[in-house]
């Protein structure tokens, strides 16, 4: 999605409300959704820091000179997300259903078990030499991640399943320690 300046992304307060079914965003009266446009270096999960005015199903935006809707059916599917453009290493996070993506947070999506899967594969040591290699100006493209050797192993992926599982729910409980999080309740010091 390429907004321009239509004045439709802003970081949240603490009291909006969020919801997470496309279909219903044109019957809804909500306004600010989740907008996933990368951000810094984080594995597994977080960067939850943006939302995007796609009340009525984005009309306002739509109606913006200059603004590209890509590929809306995919919005609010869980998916797993990168930052097109990092200072450093790659690293892939998971986003839960309710979430619109752009080029910069660019996605993949797929079932859970495929997704924890790619996750897991995706974040480890050696794709990470590979990334570095192909990706040598730091500028991570779909067309590079799709040439990544990732092998499908049945016997392994329940294991890798449930430890993606455990590495989302650890980043989640660190991400939602801070006070910029959705999700803060208190910081686990207090």
């Amino acid at each position: 999605m390429i907004l321009g300046s239509s004045g439709s992304l802003r970081l949240p307060s603490r009291t909006e409300l969020y919801t997470n079914i496309r279909d219903t965003t044109l019957e809804c009266s909500k306004k600010w959704f989740p907008y996933n446009k990368g951000g810094d270096f984080r594995k597994w999960y977080g960067n939850n820091q943006c939302i995007i005015d796609w009340q009525s199903d984005g009309e306002k935006i739509r109606k913006f000179p200059g603004a590209v809707i890509r590929n809306p059916d995919f919005y609010f599917r869980q998916s797993i997300t990168w930052s097109k453009i990092s200072s450093g290493s790659i690293a892939f996070r998971f986003k839960p259903n309710g979430h619109i993506f752009d080029v910069a947070g660019t996605s993949v999506f797929a079932d859970e078990p495929t997704l924890s899967y790619l996750q897991g594969a995706c974040n480890c040591s050696v794709i990470m030499t590979v990334a570095s290699m192909l990706s040598p100006t730091l500028n991570f493209e779909v067309g590079q991640i799709a040439t990544y050797p990732i092998m499908q192993n049945e016997a392994r992926q329940p294991m890798v399943v449930n430890l993606v599982s455990e590495l989302r729910n650890d980043s989640k409980l660190d991400w939602d320690s801070f006070e910029t999080s959705w999700d803060f309740k208190r910081h686990p010091l207090l």
